[in-house]
């Protein structure tokens, strides 16, 4: 708070601030701008990502000119918080200067906010897959879609029963240029499960829950109950670290590892960059002796020591990872 000394002092005791230079302008006004062009868009942001976005940019607008784009990065690379939270941080001021048109060192921004070990997603066996599906009542034909598709959770919950035309799939998706789509072949008897659930409907949402547009909160709800009920009925604890975008990974890691075709990989998980695809190269392949994976970043010794304890084997190494196995009894 700014106290200016008018000469008189009021409240005796009380110390008085000199008044300081013109205040910085606050560009909380853009930042509201961008949460509504956020909920406007089609198929718009989810509600944690928007909220996520809005909380760290008011967090920035309260230290620094949001529209001065190097003082930001500055700010950023010097804040004393977590890598991760810098890059949250990062991808909040990215969407701000997107919209406002402010340019941006991107290789600074993206890149330069520390030494990052990016980690790998896990992916777990097709097994754990099958049998978080076998449990899914009632989005037995909802999570099966998930993988065999790949779609982002948003793009699921927006689709349409019209765009499932016979086994072809049409995804739609925001992106900065507008509207993007891409198509998926779906195998025969998904289509079949996934019509018998739409029940003659030829207009609407393609997934619905009670006669209403699924919620990605509603499918993050089930999948909890699922792979609870998974590692319950199984004893497949691998099933805890099953997540809604976990499926996307499974399908990205079979179609490289049956295919080796990057492009292809790219095309069909609509990725803008072929950089983003490249993390599927380094996942261990499939294989039918329900093999498990884990990628450790290489400066976290004591954790690659400890599963070696545990029988788990090195299967090989990259610059920033260590791949280690193990065969599921």
């Amino acid at each position: 708070m700014l106290l200016v000394n008018w000469g008189l002092n009021p409240f005796p005791g009380a110390t008085y601030l000199e008044k300081s230079p013109s205040p910085r302008v606050s560009r909380l006004p853009q930042v509201l701008k961008l949460k509504a062009e956020m909920e406007k868009a089609s198929p718009p942001y989810s509600s944690r990502t928007i909220s996520s976005y809005i909380k760290n940019l008011v967090f920035l607008d309260r230290h620094i000119d949001l529209n001065d784009a190097n003082s930001v990065v500055g700010f950023i690379r010097s804040h004393d918080v977590s890598d991760l939270r810098k890059m949250t941080l990062c991808n909040a001021y990215s969407a701000y200067c997107r919209v406002f048109d402010i340019q941006i060192p991107q290789q600074k921004l993206r890149g330069g906010v520390g030494k990052v070990y990016k980690k790998l997603p896990e992916v777990p066996s097709e097994h754990v897959i099958d049998k978080i599906i076998d449990v899914a009542n009632p989005f037995y034909a909802l999570i099966e879609f998930l993988k065999c598709t790949g779609c982002r959770t948003i793009e699921l919950t927006n689709l349409h029963v019209d765009d499932l035309k016979g086994n072809v799939l049409t995804i739609r998706t925001a992106k900065s240029g507008g509207m993007k789509s891409r198509h998926v072949r779906l195998p025969d008897r998904l289509v079949e499960r996934v019509k018998r659930m739409v029940n003659g409907r030829n207009v609407g949402y393609l997934f619905e829950d009670k006669g209403r547009q699924l919620t990605e909160h509603r499918l993050r709800k089930a999948i909890i109950r699922y792979r609870e009920e998974v590692v319950e009925k199984y004893g497949l604890n691998e099933a805890k670290k099953v997540h809604l975008h976990t499926f996307r990974h499974f399908y990205a890691t079979k179609v490289y590892n049956e295919t080796k075709d990057l492009v292809l990989v790219k095309t069909l998980l609509g990725h803008s960059s072929v950089r983003t695809t490249e993390v599927y190269t380094h996942i261990m392949q499939f294989d039918d002796s329900r093999c498990e994976a884990k990628a450790i970043p290489v400066n976290e010794t004591d954790q690659v020591c400890k599963m070696l304890e545990h029988g788990w084997q090195i299967a090989s190494t990259t610059s920033n990872h260590i791949f280690l196995k193990h065969y599921l009894h």
